[in-house]
């Protein structure tokens, strides 16, 4: 599987180094990208995202760590002052539980997961055309019932 998602991503552009990457809870990166959110909307969270992402896939940061979650934060255009606030604190910790609930309802198990107009679920590393195709049929049902 880490072979498929490393010729896939190469392909897009995006760097998986599997070898290098550490486990360790998510929590806090799942409240770094709420806080995201409302700091700046849907583009901080996305740059915030993207941070996290590479520096977990690429460069091997341990991504339960503060310290490191701290740095990739701040490389991500979060004010200093919030990420520390919110990492000395419990701060959006009920809004992770209950995107946690959602993802059980869901059947998630793992990422990458992809979900769609709160209906379709596409689980794992999916080629483009199949992400694509999942897009046009929630669309077209969406379009379906809306008239």
């Amino acid at each position: 599987m880490h072979d498929r998602m490393t010729d896939m991503g190469a392909a897009e552009g995006v760097e998986f180094r599997f070898e290098k990457a550490q486990d360790g809870s998510t929590v806090d990166a799942h409240r770094l990208l709420h806080l995201a959110w409302d700091e700046g909307g849907a583009p901080l969270q996305e740059t915030l995202k993207e941070r996290l992402q590479h520096g977990y896939f690429a460069e091997g940061e341990p991504i339960g760590e503060p310290e490191a979650l701290r740095r990739l934060a701040l490389d991500a255009g979060l004010p200093a002052a919030a990420v520390d606030r919110l990492l000395g604190s419990d701060e959006y910790l009920d809004a992770v539980r209950v995107d946690e609930d959602q993802a059980r309802r869901y059947g998630i198990t793992g990422v990458p997961f992809f979900v769609v107009d709160a209906t379709y679920g596409a689980s794992g590393a999916q080629p483009a055309d199949a992400l694509l195709q999942l897009l046009e049929k929630a669309w077209e049902e969406g379009r379906t019932r809306s008239a």
